[in-house]
Formats: structure tokens, sequence, C-alpha cells
């Protein structure tokens, strides 16, 4: 059986073992384990001369002769004095090494697991909570319609969360002379908080990140008899060692939605050229803000606020600003990005 010898005694104590045994490579039969010690030991390797190598190693192997005997070599003289059979020591001491790799991977794995029993409890939690705010984005989604929605997407993929119309001063004229220019200046409606929230990843990387740690809890018994490569079993304790930051993000991710989920959605309709669709996303804005009203109402809402807007910048009207497009990727004819059904 391959095992890791920590002390001399460990080696000592092996069936076959004696100080006075030679590592001869014409009677090499086998790797018994690596050696780590905190002292030195002499190597055991049988020079030319028919006497051993006698170098100090702190680190080396623990070979089988034929004969069942069993003797330390030093890891630099099993690398590189062993002779013509030195290929086939190299791979059986890459096979023990895989091997106690798996094994120690294993246990790591075996104890994480025992402590996290807990653990997959609480990423069911955090899976639920973040369904629950995928489908309230979904509906403001719905809500809004996808012109709001690509605005939104817009400002948040351009890191730019301010809502903006243009002021217009229009030039003025002295019979046919232009005697000012005409004049326009940006302003700043409000911000939205957390505008990022609306863009698709935001929900979908936490998500995947739940359903990979969530997937290696749930298999990790029969994981921990099938899986034998050493590669494979380091990937699969990589993943299950990603369940603090899993929960961390899935947490912050829904914190993020719900912060985005309370802003006033209602002055997003000004950044929307077409008259139409202005009013539709206003009417839904002030609907879930619990102010359900007519059309009619939201017209003469949007004259108002046109109006006072004129009044406190000093400008004789205001018009569509679509700066947010500069955050889009597509062309902005493209429906908006569905967060998901």
């Amino acid at each position: 059986m391959t095992r890791e010898f920590k002390s001399l005694e460990e080696v000592e104590a092996l069936d076959g073992y004696n100080a006075d045994n030679l590592v001869v490579p014409e009677q090499y039969a086998g790797v018994e384990g690596p050696y780590h010690f905190e002292f030195e030991v002499k190597c055991r390797l049988r020079k030319n001369n028919g006497r051993p190598c006698g170098e100090p190693h702190k680190h080396g192997w623990v070979l089988r002769s034929k004969d069942g005997g069993k003797a330390m070599i030093g890891g630099d003289c099993a690398l590189e004095h062993f002779g013509i059979r030195s290929d086939e020591l190299r791979r059986d001491m890459t096979l023990v090494s895989n091997a106690l790799d798996v094994e120690r991977t294993r246990a790591a794995i075996q104890q994480r697991v025992a402590e996290g029993k807990g653990k997959l409890g609480e990423l069911l939690i955090a899976r639920a909570e973040l369904a629950n705010v995928k489908a309230e984005l979904v509906a403001l989604r719905d809500d809004l319609g996808p012109v709001a929605w690509t605005v939104l997407e817009g400002m948040a993929r351009a890191d730019d969360a301010r809502v903006r119309v243009t002021g217009v001063i229009n030039a003025k004229r002295e019979g046919d002379e232009v005697v000012r220019d005409r004049q326009t200046r940006p302003i700043v409606l409000g911000s939205l908080r957390s505008v990022r929230a609306c863009l698709p990843e935001t929900i979908a990387m936490p998500s995947i990140a739940l359903a990979e740690v969530i997937g290696a809890y749930q298999r990790a018994e029969a994981a921990l008899l099938l899986v034998e490569k050493p590669k494979e079993m380091k990937a699969f304790a990589a993943v299950l060692a990603r369940t603090g930051s899993a929960i961390g993000g899935s947490r912050q991710a829904v914190a993020a939605v719900r912060q985005f989920l309370e802003n006033d959605f209602s002055f997003v309709c000004f950044a929307i050229e077409d008259r139409g669709a202005r009013y539709k996303v206003a009417r839904a804005a002030h609907h879930r803000r619990g102010s359900a009203q007519g059309m009619e109402w939201v017209k003469k809402w949007v004259a108002d606020t046109e109006m006072a807007l004129r009044q406190a910048h000093g400008v004789d009207r205001v018009e569509f600003n679509d700066s947010w497009r500069r955050g889009l990727h597509w062309s902005t004819r493209r429906p908006a990005t569905r967060v998901g059904r």
C-alpha cells in the first residue's frame, strides 16, 4: 500500500527494512512511498564500487527490492543516479505521487463536506433569494417595456446612472440677423441607484456560481468514490472551496437588485424619444409606485414636468437626450436583452 513516511520510525517498522540494506537498481521492484524528515538520513543507493552513496537527504523515497527488502534513496539520487532503470523509477514515482495527491485531496474534501453540511442549506436559500429578485426584475422589465429597458441597459453599460435631457435656448433674430445662436445645455433629472443590476450578468454570474457549488455538494459522496485522477479531484475541491464566494456574490447581487427596484423610474421616460412610448413608461412607473392613473393624467404630468424644467433652467424647450446610447454595443433598434423567463 502506497504511503508517505514522515518519521524514521515509520520506515523502520516496515517488513523487510534493515538499516544495512542497499538500493540496487538491478533488483528494483517498486516504490513504497516518499519520505519527508526534518533531519537528514544517508542515501543507501549502491555505487559502482559496491559501497552506499551516503549523501545526506531530508527528502527521498523508500524502495522495494525483488527479495522484499526496503531501503531509502535520496530524492536527487533517485532522479539522477538510478542508471538504466531510471525511466521505470520515474514512472513509478509519478504514479505514487499522483495516488497520494488524490488521497490528500479526498481527505480535504471529506473534511470540507463534513464541516459544510450546513452550507448546502445556506446555498439553497441563496439560490431561492436570487430567483425571487430575478422574478421581480423580469416583472419590472415587462412593466416598463423593451424600449425603456434598452435605455437602462445603455446607462448601465456606459456606467452612467444619470437620467438627462437637453435644454434648448432658441436662436434670437432681429429681422434677418441672428443676434444669438441656438444654445443647448444638459439637464440632469436624477440618478438611478445600482443601475447595473438591470444587466443580465448581474443575476446570471452568481446563479452559475451557486449552481456549480450546490452540484458539487450534492454529488460529493459519489465523486469521492469515482474520481481518481489528481487534476479531477483538485478541480472538484476547488469548486467546493468557492462556497463562501458563491454565497457572498449572490447576496451582493440580491442587495443590488433590491436597491435598483426601489428607484423612481418615472423620469426614465424623458430619455425616450417617441412620445407614445414615453407616456407608456411614465404610466407604468407611476403604477408601480402605487399611483395608478389614466393616460390623460400621465400626459399632463409629462407636460407639467417639462414646463417646470424649462422654468427652472431658463430654457425654451426640453429635448430628448440619447447619451445613454454610448453604452450599447449593438444596434439601438435591437430589442433589449431579457433578464430571463
